[in-house]
């Protein structure tokens, strides 16, 4: 193989890494607000209030890494059609988004209640966000690369 061909394979090679990179960036930005529910299904207003919060820890797995990071749930109480239901929400964060006591409006799913929709916090969405841009760019950038390198090696011959 050429030094030629090494080049255009290490460049496609890079160009791919981009694209996957910057489409998995892409997607967990994009899935980081669905965990606060289905907001389409979710119509019904509903007030809850935040009954407890559940402390998350993690931690490093050797002596070099042994640090230790606590993230917190909320788990909402509320009422619907006369029945008490109670939801703990799968999004942890630090600081935590509310407070024991706090009163949150929520949505309902009227066909499964004890499904719901929250307003993610601002720290969520600007995380989010984030992460779209950063990987939408990264796409963009690999595509736009892996489009150049064709064009280019199609001149040569």
């Amino acid at each position: 193989m050429s030094a030629v061909n090494k080049g255009r394979n290490s460049s496609l090679v890079g160009c791919i890494v981009l694209i996957v990179f910057g489409a998995v960036f892409f997607l967990i930005g994009m899935s980081m607000l669905r965990a606060y529910g289905d907001k389409g299904s979710c119509t019904e207003q509903v007030s809850a209030r935040v009954v407890k919060m559940i402390e998350h820890k993690s931690g490093g797995t050797s002596i070099k890494h042994n640090k230790t990071s606590t993230t917190y749930a909320p788990v909402f109480e509320y009422e619907y059609e006369g029945k008490k239901y109670t939801y703990t929400s799968t999004v942890a964060s630090n600081p935590p988004e509310f407070s024991t006591g706090q009163r949150v409006t929520i949505w309902v799913d009227p066909n499964a209640p004890n499904k719901i929709y929250y307003e993610p916090g601002g720290t969520s969405v600007l995380l989010s966000i984030v992460f779209r841009i950063v990987g939408g760019a990264a796409a963009v950038g690999g595509v736009a690369m892996l489009i150049v390198s064709m064009v280019k090696s199609r001149r040569c011959y």
